[in-house]
């Protein structure tokens, strides 16, 4: 067998073993209205998980990458300028296909 013939099998296999994809999915999260926001700190006290910042007599914001949606924010602002939203994010999921990698392998190295 030649050395072109393995370089090429052994690429389409290996190209095989990653194959990267990408999805878009929903996220629910709350969102502060900041114009509307008085700073009164309930919000960042009421949360569970911290992911309201801010201070007292400062405009909140939500870190999003940690919010729950668990409403709980919701509820405990007292100008209702906190609502929860849909978001798009965009995930890179990686399939490997190790199925007989090891028999390829060998299989490469016999043959050089």
């Amino acid at each position: 067998m030649n050395i072109m013939k393995i370089k090429k099998t052994t690429d389409n296999e290996f190209n095989n073993i990653n194959q990267q994809k990408t999805k878009i999915i929903l996220k629910k999260t709350a969102w502060i209205e900041e114009k509307q926001c008085i700073g009164c700190n309930k919000c960042a006290k009421i949360c569970p998980i911290k992911a309201i910042i801010g201070t007292t007599r400062v405009v909140h914001t939500v870190m999003s990458d940690f919010c729950t949606a668990c409403n709980l924010c919701i509820e405990s602002c007292p100008v209702n300028c906190i609502k929860i939203l849909s978001i798009k994010i965009t995930v890179n999921c990686t399939k490997r296909n190790t199925k007989n990698i090891f028999t390829r392998l060998d299989y490469i190295y016999n043959h050089l």
